[in-house]
């Protein structure tokens, strides 16, 4: 079914509507978190690099047991590159007009890079 019409078999939505429903979204557009999981950062070589990972929990394995009485086996949560960016993150002041935030200074080149030679 077209996402212009509503779920009812109602005529389609006027572009005027289509607009609203669009700007609706976006002014209330935020960070949201996935369920069973949660943010975690890994610190990179500087203090300013931190990058977003998602630990998901598992739900625990049933090993046996009974149907009144289950054995299961916790499992751990496993880690896992987040690329949903500040759009991932619940806390984040998103506004999509004025785009995304910095999140570091610019790295000082001259005095951040190791010096790199030539290897005959």
């Amino acid at each position: 079914m077209s996402m212009n019409k509503k779920e009812t078999n109602q005529a389609p939505l006027s572009r005027r509507e289509q607009r609203a429903q669009a700007q609706a979204f976006i002014d209330h557009l935020r960070g949201e978190a996935y369920p069973n999981s949660q943010r975690i950062y890994l610190t990179g070589s500087r203090e300013d690099i931190r990058v977003p990972m998602r630990e998901i929990q598992l739900s625990p394995t049933l090993l046996g047991g009974s149907k009144d009485n289950p054995q299961y086996e916790p499992n751990e949560p496993i880690p896992v590159y987040d690329t949903a960016g500040p759009y991932g993150d619940p806390n984040a002041d998103l506004d999509v007009r004025n785009g995304l935030k910095p999140l570091r200074h610019p790295m000082d080149w001259p005095n951040e890079v190791i010096p790199s030679r030539w290897i005959n």
